[in-house]
């Protein structure tokens, strides 16, 4: 607990350093650290730097990133790289550091160094967590952090011991001191990031910090506020997924049908249902074949598997949707194939019944069961109806069943889950430019992304526009992500990482290499 015994001799040393910022202009960082000055961050001459790049997990270091990334990084433009960890990469035991992560992290900042990319250090997870609801690194109801002062304490002391080890490092922007924070009220929040923020100066007063939006209980969600801390060099964060329906589409179980610019859309009011005749008995893996045409006035489709009043056991496996002969993409092809082979956060097949099983299936090892079930359903994320007919296929196995388990295409009116234009997003992103010119401090979008979409050119357009108003407000950003192990996220995927996201890419490289307004 090295912070704790430290606090006691550098107050009067922070408290000194305090009046110099309460004197009126920022001092100018040493050569080679950025810092904020009169809302801007600036290099050591004063010039503005404006920070545009990519999110990476420190953790992919370990295995499939290396050198040859911060250099590609460079390559498209970038020259920042928000470093994501969590807590116990480098704390594993309560107050033990991991050597080898704070040796890795000392090689991925001299990578940086060498090529011309800042890095960003953030704590996605602290001790407890949180938040409830991040996929990347485990979500859950209980949440500790905000209420156990031993798990705050253990955030303290890394910060303090990663400050201690990364004070002289120039190609350290700064440190995300926590990732989407849920508080329980503001006055928590700001407490724990201002002790937060102490601990980080008793060990280094130049390199700035970053601290972002923090995200209150509210009916229907959350309310996100950006609050100040009582630290002038900071740069302070937002996170921008709106609509998630449309830009988080491969982790979400909520996916919906969107263009932008347009409308994003979900199921509305069923208009019909075309349904296969009910599966009873016991029969080995055998195919089942659904014909159907849309009637008027469906705009969207979605599959459905359905098992009501069984005593049994029915297993799916191999859907396969085509449209006049030609093959759709079920939404769940993206992350949870067809197949039910794949896995992934937001599965498309949402679970009301169903259990996906090992070791059972017509091809692979997986399937679908439905097992002593009164009234259990999985359906598929909405799909956009053409005209033409419809073809929806599945290889089914039976033991003993009885009720009513069927396939079938339900049919909709649409319902709008959002408007999308530029004006939106604007007006999406006003809460947060009113801060900063109220509050005269610079703003960085930590993270945004828009993930592979049916429609490719959707992404491209929302991105263009949401790049275009971040540059013309001269926002920092930073996209999410360069890496992923899913190749519908990240611009680069895979044991050996290779080019996914094209498309994204050459948005991005645009607007990484543009000159600020």
């Amino acid at each position: 607990m090295v912070y704790k015994s430290m606090k006691r001799r550098t107050f009067l040393k922070l408290a000194a350093s305090s009046l110099l910022w309460a004197v009126g202009c920022l001092q100018r960082s040493p050569s080679g650290f950025l810092s904020v000055d009169s809302g801007k961050v600036v290099d050591e001459a004063g010039d503005e730097v404006v920070l545009r790049g990519f999110n990476a997990g420190f953790k992919y270091f370990f295995s499939v990133l290396n050198e040859g990334d911060i250099a590609k990084v460079a390559s498209l433009g970038g020259n920042c790289l928000r470093l994501w960890f969590e807590q116990r990469e480098f704390e594993p035991h309560p107050y033990e550091y991991r050597r080898e992560s704070f040796r890795l992290l000392e090689r991925v900042l001299d990578w940086c160094g060498k090529h011309g990319v800042y890095a960003i250090l953030c704590n996605h997870l602290a001790p407890g967590g949180q938040n409830p609801h991040d996929f990347i690194v485990g979500a859950s109801a209980n949440y500790t952090f905000w209420k156990e002062s031993e798990n705050q304490a253990r955030f303290y002391d890394l910060w303090y011991e990663i400050a201690r080890r990364c004070a002289s490092k120039r190609a350290l922007a700064g440190y995300d001191l926590l990732n989407e924070g849920v508080p329980p009220d503001t006055k928590t929040y700001t407490s724990v990031l201002n002790r937060a923020t102490e601990a980080v100066r008793a060990a280094d007063e130049r390199h700035m910090l970053v601290v972002e939006e923090a995200r209150l209980p509210a009916p229907g969600g959350q309310r996100k506020v950006l609050l100040p801390v009582e630290d002038e060099n900071t740069l302070y964060s937002i996170h921008f997924f709106f609509p998630a329906q449309f830009t988080l589409y491969a982790t979400l179980s909520t996916r919906a049908i969107g263009t932008y610019p347009g409308e994003v859309m979900s199921e509305g009011e069923v208009i019909a249902e075309t349904r296969t005749p009910p599966l009873r008995g016991s029969f080995d893996w055998r195919r089942i074949v659904l014909r159907a045409n849309p009637p008027s006035g469906a705009e969207v489709l979605v599959v459905r598997l359905v098992s009501r009043g069984n005593s049994g056991r029915v297993w799916f496996d191999d859907l396969r949707l085509l449209i006049n002969g030609r093959a759709i993409d079920l939404p769940a092809s993206l992350v949870q194939n067809p197949s039910f082979e794949g896995e992934y956060y937001g599965s498309t097949w949402r679970n009301s019944g169903g259990v996906f099983v090992n070791n059972e299936a017509h091809t692979g090892r997986r399937s679908l069961l439905f097992e002593s079930t009164s009234r259990a359903e999985v359906k598929s994320s909405p799909i956009a109806v053409e005209e033409g007919e419809y073809l929806l296929s599945a290889w089914v196995k039976a033991e003993n069943a009885t009720g009513d388990s069927y396939l079938a295409i339900s049919w909709h009116r649409p319902r709008v889950v959002a408007k999308l234009t530029r004006r939106t997003l604007e007006e999406r992103l006003g809460y947060a430019l009113k801060f900063s010119r109220a509050q005269r401090v610079p703003l960085l979008v930590g993270e945004f992304t828009c993930h592979r979409n049916p429609s490719e050119q959707s992404v491209v357009n929302y991105l263009r526009d949401l790049l275009a108003i971040m540059q013309e407000n001269h926002l920092h950003w930073c996209y999410w992500a360069y890496y992923s192990p899913v190749p519908e996220i990240g611009i680069y995927s895979g044991n050996a990482p290779r080019l996914t996201r094209r498309e994204v890419a050459e948005v991005l490289r645009g607007y990484l290499s543009s000159d600020i307004p």
